[in-house]
């Protein structure tokens, strides 16, 4: 078992719900995106998503498609993107890395794991990787103990799902409804269903993402979930502010309230 998946069993067998915030490496700079990732981490998010930035990030919505723009922009990389997760990693935190597979490819399979694995790196995200190809990356990553986190959505039929359910590794990331980041959020009712088709196939964790936006979201996902995944809500207000520490508190404020929302304790922590 990876350690990703051990304490995300960990948390859930203690009753806790989890909250993973997003943070886009590089927006709207390097400094202020690990300083909000660390004081994430501080205030109880053991688990992290540290997203590198794409020229063409299909799952991601405008927000997080303008971070991504802001980042590269900036020089930000996979190679410095894994730096901040060294960084991240420093503090006692788990950091999930998001990608898109271009740049996995590029930087090399292998050499992508070995570093990953030496930054502290928990788990990796890869969006436009199907299950049907997703099986080079995933042994390598595994072979250095890092999860490949797979998602999948309320169109996932259950075949499918059952086949992702049952190569999937860390948590299973529950796609709340079609479309992209930062959408429409999945009424309680569907979000309820969705997650008892999941269970039908899995033990796994189920985190839940897209459209969690603010307390009441989370809370009602919460409640069918083992946790949730907050993404754009959070970029959003790291990007609306005059200056990079007003960016952080007003975006801090929102982890505040979410973590209210699910009882997420500062004083948890995995290691």
């Amino acid at each position: 078992m990876t350690t990703l998946e051990h304490a995300c069993r960990a948390r859930r067998a203690r009753g806790e719900r989890a909250l993973v915030p997003f943070v886009t490496a590089g927006f709207p700079d390097e400094r202020t995106s690990l300083e909000l990732l660390v004081e994430c981490g501080r205030r109880g998010c053991e688990v992290v998503e540290v997203g590198v930035p794409f020229s063409d990030p299909v799952a991601d919505g405008p927000v997080i498609q303008h971070a991504s723009q802001v980042a590269l922009a900036n020089g930000m990389t996979l190679a410095r993107a894994l730096t901040l997760v060294h960084d991240v990693a420093a503090e006692g935190i788990l950091p999930v890395m998001m990608t898109y597979v271009n740049p996995v490819l590029r930087f090399g399979i292998s050499r992508f794991a070995r570093e990953a694995r030496a930054a502290g790196c928990a788990g990796v995200i890869v969006p436009d990787l199907s299950v049907e190809d997703a099986a080079p990356l995933r042994d390598v990553l595994l072979g250095e103990g890092l999860a490949l986190v797979d998602l999948v959505a309320p169109t996932t039929p259950d075949d499918r799902l059952r086949r992702i359910a049952g190569a999937a590794a860390g948590f299973l990331y529950l796609v709340s409804v079609a479309g992209v980041t930062g959408g429409r959020s999945a009424s309680a009712e569907d979000l309820a269903h969705f997650t008892d088709r999941v269970r039908a196939h899995t033990d796994l964790p189920l985190y839940v993402g897209f459209g969690i936006d603010g307390p009441e979201r989370a809370r009602e996902a919460a409640a069918h979930a083992d946790g949730v995944i907050v993404g754009s809500a959070l970029i959003r207000r790291l990007d609306n502010t005059p200056n990079r520490a007003a960016g952080i508190a007003h975006a801090l404020v929102l982890v505040d309230e979410i973590r209210a929302a699910l009882g997420v304790s500062a004083d948890t922590y995995i290691r």
